[in-house]
C-alpha cells in the first residue's frame, strides 16, 4: 500500500534534509508530499525548487511547530489583510495546516499568494 507521490527531485532532497536533521518528524515527512500535491492540484501549478523551495521549508517547520504546540504567537502586522482579501487562499491554508493558529495560516496564505501570482 503505497501513497507514493511524485515530487520535484530538489524538493524531495530538501524534505529529506529536514527529516534527516531531525527538524521534522516522521509523520510530517510522510504527510508533506501529499500536501504539496494538494497545492499543485488546487492551483494547477507544478512546484519545483525555484517556486516552492522556501514554501516547502516554511510548511514543514510550521507543521512541526503546530505538532509541538509551539505555534507563532500573535498575528503578524501587515498580514491580517490576507484573510479578507484572499479568503479562498486563507481557507485552503487553514485546511492544509489543519489548525486554527492564525499566524501560521497567514504565513502559508502569503506563500500561496506568491505561488498563484496574487498580491505583490
Amino acid at each position: 500500500m503505497s501513497n507514493q507521490v511524485t515530487m520535484d527531485q530538489n524538493l524531495a532532497e530538501r524534505l529529506d534534509l529536514l527529516h534527516d536533521t531531525n527538524q521534522i518528524s516522521d509523520v510530517i515527512f510522510s504527510k508533506v508530499p501529499l500536501l504539496l500535491k494538494r497545492v499543485e492540484d488546487e492551483f494547477g501549478i507544478k512546484l519545483d525548487e525555484e517556486n516552492g523551495g522556501a514554501f516547502i521549508t516554511h510548511l514543514c517547520i510550521a507543521l512541526q511547530r503546530i505538532e509541538n504546540g509551539e505555534s507563532i504567537q500573535g498575528t503578524p502586522e501587515g498580514l491580517q489583510f490576507l484573510a479578507e482579501k484572499y479568503p479562498d487562499l486563507f481557507s485552503f491554508a487553514k485546511n492544509l495546516l489543519e489548525t486554527d493558529e492564525e499566524a501560521e495560516i497567514l504565513y502559508i496564505t502569503l506563500y500561496l499568494c506568491t505561488l498563484t501570482g496574487k498580491g505583490e
